[in-house]
Order: C-alpha cells, then structure tokens, then sequence
C-alpha cells in the first residue's frame, strides 16, 4: 500500500496481466526531480489507465506512469524513450509524428504488471484478447483538462517551485498583431 502524503492510502494491484484502459493524459509540465543523483527537474506526462479489477473497496484499480516527456524511436543505437515505449505498447505500432496525446484518450491493452519494490510498474503492452472487456474510466471521474480546480492547484504548485517563472523550456512569443485594414469590394479579385 502507497501512502501519500495527505493521508489517502492506495492500494497496488498484484503483478500480473490485466486489461487497462487509458483515462488521461496530461502534460505536468516542468517537475522536480526527487532523485539527488539526477537533480535536474524534467518536463513530464502523466498517462493514467483504470484496470479491470477493483481493490478491497471495490473501487478500480488506477496506474499512473510519470515519464519524461521525450518522444526518442531508439534510432542511431540510442535507447527508446519511455514515453515513446507506452505510446508504441498502447496503438502496437511506432506513433505517428507530430503525436497527439488525445489519441492515446479509451486504448485499452492487456497490461503485464511486476513489482519492483514497492511500485508496480507496467513491463508490457499486448492487444486486449478475444472475448475481454476493456474497462471505462470510474463514475464520475474527470480529466484533468476538464478539472479546472486540479489544472490550477498543478499551475500554482509548479510556479512555486519555479519562483513563479514559466515552467515551459522554450515560452513562445506572440508577434504584436498587424493593424487590419478595411477591404473593399475592389480589393476582391472575383
């Protein structure tokens, strides 16, 4: 059992293969690093599947990976990229470029879940089998891009721990708008 620091226990489902269904996608943004030998904070998506099997509450069990958001096909003897392995697990095929997190949004695969200390983690991605339903996201359950209280509660932490600067690595600046100018029907060419 995880406890997070607010007092909420979550139950872990045992290793083994179930059939997950992802529920959200969301970008988190630059996130801080907890591990001292790699202090570097990272920019980071959080893909959340709900399982087809419920815990001692009878609540479905949710997984939630946090990899970096790096998209790296393992080209030029390079290692894949998490993010990539998940993407390419859930549609069974390498993603499309640009990729679009949206379309990850009810994939559902058979999951191979192991322990590894006190985590579960997902080790594989295979097509749901015949004759398995994939399960759907609990009642009342909301997306994060649906929940403006959460995308605010993330925003305002996350500017914490930026000192209040952007958490984007490369911010976008909008060129100023070109003054508009009144057509005539002179001006159309047909």
């Amino acid at each position: 059992m995880i406890i997070e620091p607010g007092g909420k226990k979550f139950e872990k489902p045992d290793a083994g293969a179930f059939v997950g269904t992802v529920i959200d996608v969301i970008d988190l943004g630059l996130v801080p690093s907890k591990n001292p030998k790699f202090p570097d904070a990272k920019n980071r998506t959080r893909v959340v599947w709900v399982l087809d099997k419920n815990d001692s509450e009878g609540k479905p069990y949710v997984i939630i990976e946090q990899p970096p958001t790096r998209m790296n096909d393992g080209g030029g003897g390079s290692k894949k990229s998490r993010l990539y392995e998940i993407w390419e697990g859930i549609l069974q095929h390498a993603p499309a470029v640009p990729y679009e997190t949206e379309d990850l949004i009810g994939k559902s695969n058979l999951l191979y879940l192991v322990k590894d200390g006190e985590f579960v983690k997902i080790a594989g991605f295979m097509p749901v089998p015949y004759g398995k339903t994939a399960p759907v996201a609990p009642a009342g359950f909301v997306r994060d891009k649906d929940d403006p209280k959460k995308r605010a509660a993330r925003l305002a932490k996350a500017q914490g721990q930026t000192g209040g600067q952007p958490t984007q690595q490369n911010p976008s600046v909008a060129a100023p708008a070109a003054p508009a100018t009144a057509v005539s029907d002179e001006d159309i060419p047909f």
